[in-house]
């Protein structure tokens, strides 16, 4: 036993130990986390709470993205790595220790992960926390909630100013639609006490397209705690992606829980351009839903749908089809496809599910 614990202190840092103890706490806390929604639900609004929103207000300090600095950093910093590993330590002691720092880096990492979205994936149903009715969906409920959230669409759309492509143009900047959008959190925090009320800065991905590319209208960054959004689709889907991502930053981390709080953030601000934003998303998921049930029934919402709309759906899809058919994409939806298993959800098809949500808010008034 002494030589055991002489090698440690001989070959691993204190770094390390600290960092596996986080990490085994962490373990422990996801594992009893997915098997009590009390002890989840308390763990997600106290030390998760706590950890998102200190990450959140340090990076929202600077206005870049640090993740997309990161990412740019990432191919030069393995290379020092394993010049590290290589060139600066020169005994075997020096390298064992190296390894186990970069072990102890990994586990940090993991720690950051269980606390910001880890345990968050097991919380109480998000139908359970806001009341909602337990609703069957069915091509008539479909058709009816879509028949709202179109009506409410074309309604806004004569409000709001398009450009030559068909698509509505924000009429503010990005650090303005950061406060609209973290006001409407306050206003709706007000209505339910799990979600977070707290300011918030969404960041731009700089990079042209890089997100298009990966198939992502936004991002979450646990580690750097960034709302991170790809500019470079029509903007009528800026205030609805900030509000998901934000719904992440805030502990929503089921994808369809996160639309579904998006959409409520959207209504409950007096903008009209957000609201639009909200409406004509949800709209798109619950109309794609109806389309796989009854095409017959979408195709009579298409006739009632007004040209601005048409036109927004339009350029959207457009946009879409530019980057729908290369590798990275298909990479990047098998990776997500299995992230979002691991963590016990119906995978990227629950993007979609926030239908049911939608439905229930609506049908069962």
């Amino acid at each position: 036993m002494q030589k055991c614990r002489e090698a440690i202190k001989k070959y691993v840092p204190i770094f390390t130990i600290v960092c596996f103890a986080i990490a085994l706490l962490s373990l422990v806390l996801l594992i009893i986390s997915r098997n009590s929604y009390v002890f989840c639900d308390f763990i997600n609004s106290t030390v998760s709470a706590a950890y998102r929103f200190v990450m959140a207000k340090i990076s929202s300090i600077l206005p870049f993205s640090i993740f997309e600095v990161l990412i740019y950093l990432l191919l030069p910093l393995a290379v020092f790595l394993i010049f590290a590993a290589v060139k600066l330590f020169c005994d075997n002691v020096a390298r064992i220790r190296y390894v186990f720092t970069l072990l102890g880096v990994v586990l940090l990492m993991f720690s950051t992960y269980v606390l910001a979205l880890g345990i968050p994936y097991s919380v109480t149903p998000l139908s359970y926390r806001l009341e909602l009715p337990s609703v069957e969906v069915n091509e008539d409920n479909l058709y009816d909630t879509a028949k709202i959230l179109l009506d409410e669409a074309n309604a806004l759309a004569e409000k709001l100013e398009f450009d030559e492509s068909g698509s509505a143009i924000m009429p503010y900047s990005i650090g303005e639609l950061s406060r609209k959008i973290s006001s409407a959190y306050s206003s709706l925090s007000e209505k339910h006490d799990f979600i977070p009320d707290f300011s918030s800065r969404v960041k731009p991905i700089a990079t042209k397209d890089a997100l298009s590319h990966l198939h992502l209208l936004g991002i979450y960054t646990y580690f750097t705690g960034e709302s991170n959004i790809n500019v470079h689709y029509p903007d009528f889907n800026i205030p609805y992606t900030t509000a998901h991502e934000f719904a992440h930053q805030r502990g929503i981390a089921r994808e369809n829980e996160a639309n579904f709080i998006a959409f409520l953030v959207c209504l409950e601000s007096d903008d009209d351009f957000i609201r639009y934003s909200g409406y004509v998303r949800l709209y798109d998921y619950v109309a794609s839903a109806l389309y796989r049930t009854n095409k017959d029934r979408y195709y009579d919402l298409l006739d009632e749908m007004s040209d601005a709309v048409r036109g927004e759906l339009i350029a959207d899809s457009e946009v879409y089809q530019k980057f729908a058919d290369n590798w990275l994409g298909k990479i990047s939806n098998k990776i997500n496809d299995f992230y979002l298993k691991a963590n016990g959800t119906e995978g990227e098809i629950s993007y979609g599910l926030v239908t049911r949500l939608a439905v229930a808010y609506y049908m069962g008034k």
